[in-house]
């Protein structure tokens, strides 16, 4: 995959809007006959089964697949060219790694570590909440997302990964792009603490 400008030698940050992709030119009509909005549905209903417990998400999604694929809306041939497989490969390996970890006993050797270095963050805020007089819920909730969101590296989430791979992303640019994502998250995470929790 190609991901730098022509001529320049410089990395892009929307490399999508720069290299030749099966998404543009004379496949468009091919990939999409039914427009954009059938693939979405189809996708959409994945979704819901797997949310409403109706089949595991490997046989929801791979049914998607297959519907997309008889559908003409998605060209598997092409569709694996475009797939980063280093990427893919090195979250395939991190399953044994952490299956390892696990079982050799070195996670519970790393927790203890940092459960000695670093105060639990649950059991204080349900102290602090007890001090002030207030309900644990926010503290907790606020814990919880402080916990999850994370826009500014690639290693902090797998999907992260992928994204870095598929879009030639370099580390520098989830500082750039993931800061302002994180700000607005935030902001909306104790928008919506203040209007449910508090």
């Amino acid at each position: 995959m190609c991901c730098t400008y022509p001529g320049t030698g410089r990395r892009s940050m929307m490399p999508w809007k720069r290299r030749k992709s099966y998404l543009s030119g004379p496949n468009r009509r091919r990939l999409r006959p039914n427009g954009a909005g059938a693939p979405v549905l189809v996708f959409a209903a994945g979704v819901l089964i797997v949310a409403f417990n109706i089949m595991p998400p490997e046989l929801a999604f791979g049914l998607v697949t297959l519907v997309l694929a008889g559908t003409g809306d998605l060209i598997l041939r092409k569709g694996f060219a475009e797939l980063n497989w280093p990427i893919l490969i090195m979250l395939a390996a991190m399953i044994p790694l952490g299956s390892a970890v696990e079982t050799t006993g070195a996670a519970v050797v790393m927790a203890t570590g940092l459960v000695f270095v670093l105060p639990p963050e649950s059991p204080m805020a349900i102290g602090v909440a007890s001090a002030v007089g207030m309900a644990p819920q926010p503290l907790l909730i606020a814990i919880a997302l402080g916990a999850s969101i994370d826009f500014l590296t690639p290693i902090g989430h797998h999907n992260n990964t992928v994204f870095m791979g598929l879009a030639c992303y370099r580390f520098i640019d989830f500082i750039r792009a993931g800061w302002p994502v994180t700000i607005a998250v935030s902001l909306c995470a104790v928008v919506s603490i203040f209007a449910f929790w508090v």
